[in-house]
């Protein structure tokens, strides 16, 4: 009976180290996915914002067009 008690401490002590290692592979894998959200966040911030400024010359040049008398 002994033996065999501790065969299943021994089981639950490595159940519960595999899972803390999973547990701490999932946290770290969360975090990657955070970072990588948060640059993709900003790029597309930075296209948004390219973007408008863009639009903002072609808007001006079609201005400077007009008041030009064409």
């Amino acid at each position: 009976m002994t033996a065999q008690l501790e065969r299943e401490r021994s089981r639950v002590d490595r159940a519960e180290r595999l899972l803390d290692e999973e547990r701490a592979r999932f946290q770290a894998a969360f975090a990657d996915a955070i970072g990588a959200e948060r640059i993709a966040a900003g790029e597309a911030s930075a296209l948004r914002a390219e973007l408008d400024r863009r639009r903002e010359w072609k808007l001006l040049r079609r201005l400077r067009w007009a008041l030009r008398g064409h």
